[in-house]
């Protein structure tokens, strides 16, 4: 796994220049949560709250959660893929 510098207000810590950086995840977590970033910006941010309501049972989707190390990671991926789409 790697640290990866964006300019992220939510990422893990803060580089020099102000930059935040993020702990990118496993690869097979890397996939859920890209999976999730598509499903969001198709369905709309209220698809994030409804299946992190249902995730509070099963716990698949830690990454939704703000104090989660790969929330970060999840949040840049969301933010630019809405960008993308408007």
């Amino acid at each position: 796994m790697e640290d990866v510098t964006v300019d992220d207000p939510n990422a893990i810590g803060t580089a020099a220049g102000g930059m935040a950086e993020y702990k990118e995840p496993p690869i097979h977590l890397k996939r859920i949560i890209d999976k999730m970033v598509e499903f969001i910006s198709r369905n709309g941010k209220e698809f994030e709250g409804i299946v992190r309501e249902r995730d509070k049972t099963d716990g698949r989707f830690h990454f939704l959660l703000p104090w989660n190390e790969y929330h970060p990671y999840y949040r840049q991926s969301l933010e630019e893929s809405l960008q993308v789409s408007f």
